[in-house]
């Protein structure tokens, strides 16, 4: 299984409101009702992938590191899905490493909180 797969379903698991909430890779759709885009979701993309070699210099492994974002238009609610999310990543043997900053897009209305996370692929 590939990272993305992999990403997908772990974030697919989490829960706001007894509901699972969207999960994407850039871009990220407008709902065609709204024209903007949910109210609360989750995007994921790779920031970085690099090949580690073995001792005889052939590719073994994919290290990925891997951005996990959440969009909300409540902030109050930022931090409890973030908290699902990472234990979702864990679940599913991504190691998560750290959060932030937490933003907030005048424009658009939405506050944003990123985590990063690596998983090593092996090949």
């Amino acid at each position: 299984m590939g990272f993305d797969e992999l990403y997908a379903t772990a974030l697919g698991r989490v829960r706001y409101n007894g509901a699972a909430l969207p999960v994407y890779q850039p871009p990220v759709p407008d709902d065609p009702e709204t024209g903007r885009p949910p109210d609360v979701y989750l995007v994921f993309n790779e920031a970085q992938a690099r090949e580690t070699l073995d001792a005889s210099n052939a590719p073994g492994r994919i290290d990925h590191l891997v951005q996990v974002h959440v969009y909300t238009l409540d902030p109050t609610n930022l931090r409890e899905i973030m908290g699902s999310a990472r234990a979702e990543l864990r679940a599913s043997g991504i190691k998560t490493m750290y959060t932030g900053p937490q933003m907030y897009d005048d424009e658009t209305g939405y506050h944003h909180l990123p985590l990063y996370s690596r998983y090593v692929e092996k090949l």
